[in-house]
């Protein structure tokens, strides 16, 4: 996989599943509108994208199941050190990408209604920092 593609779908991926990943965090289960913006080591102006992303009341019950589970699948990825404290959760990711280990790092914030996250990606030599952000919008999700 292309490591810019790679990164892409993990930012994506962590904003789009961004939710309830224990009964102590809370997320309102439904569809948000996510931007996500990360900068790729030798470019100048950050890739900015924005979708909607569906939190359904089962991953909601268990998201940290789901997210570690997906990440898994994803290139082989291990979430550790995973940190939670009342509104916020913490933590790392080693991923194997076309024979390349990549360490990661993410911070996730709750409301109630929405959600930010950071994340740094250490490839080698290259690093890759990303921010989102999530905002509640509708209940249903577009794809149901």
């Amino acid at each position: 996989m292309n490591v810019r593609r790679w990164a892409a779908a993990t930012v994506l991926s962590i904003g789009a599943v961004a939710g309830a990943w224990s009964q102590a965090i809370s997320l309102r289960p439904g569809e948000y509108e996510a931007v996500v913006e990360f900068q790729l080591p030798g470019e100048t102006q950050p890739m900015v994208m924005e979708h909607l992303a569906c939190v359904t009341s089962v991953e909601a019950a268990d998201l940290l199941k789901v997210i570690t589970e997906g990440m898994a699948e994803e290139d082989g990825c291990e979430v550790s050190n995973f940190k939670q404290s009342a509104r916020t959760v913490s933590f790392e990711m080693t991923c194997d990408v076309d024979g390349q280990r990549v360490l990661s790092t993410a911070q996730m914030t709750f409301d109630s209604d929405s959600y930010t996250s950071t994340m740094t990606m250490n490839m080698g030599t290259e690093l890759i920092t990303g921010k989102g952000s999530g905002r509640w919008v509708r209940p249903t999700c577009s794809s149901e």
